[in-house]
């Protein structure tokens, strides 16, 4: 966790003929994500191995959510509702039903330092959520069930950022 007390905004605007500058005072904090890093491979299928298996059936298409319209997209996968609504024009995202569900333990990197470990986290998380895989994160005292999705995503990431720090909940 990282707080600011208070920034320094300045200018030199134009030309570099004046200079003006003034202090902000606004007591921020914000979340500081572990740097994803690390070369190993993402550990096997172990919540699979324990039986619990995916409830889709295999090769069916599995809605993951919108995102905005780039050139090149569908116009099939467009959602032309929201879009009648107002809404911007929207893409509809799927990804394969026999995607991938993994845990990532923390107690799986032993050999490595704490750093070392968060950031090896950081990177299976943010590389699972980039293949559309469920995954979910084992840390000391913290279990996040499978799940995908930009909120999960947030939830694993601020696990990792706040691990180890005393009093702060994710």
């Amino acid at each position: 966790m990282v707080r600011i007390e208070r920034v320094r905004l300045s200018t030199a605007h134009p030309f570099g003929l004046f200079r003006a500058w003034t202090w902000v005072h606004t007591p921020v904090s914000m979340l500081v994500y572990p740097h994803p890093h690390g070369a190993l491979p993402m550990p096997v299928d172990n919540a699979r191995a324990a039986g619990a298996r995916s409830h889709t059936k295999a090769g069916a298409d599995e809605w993951v959510g919108l995102r905005p319209f780039r050139d090149g997209d569908s116009p099939r996968q467009v959602d032309w509702k929201a879009y009648a609504r107002e809404a911007p024009l929207l893409v509809k995202e799927y990804v394969q039903g026999a995607s991938e569900l993994r845990m990532f333990e923390f107690a799986q990197l032993a050999q490595l330092d704490l750093e070392a470990r968060l950031s090896q986290l950081a990177r299976w998380v943010v590389d699972a959520e980039v293949h559309g895989e469920r995954y979910g994160l084992i840390l000391p005292g913290v279990r996040i069930a499978a799940d995908r999705g930009p909120e999960h995503r947030h939830r694993c990431l601020a696990a990792l950022a706040l691990f180890g720090l005393e009093g702060v909940l994710p």
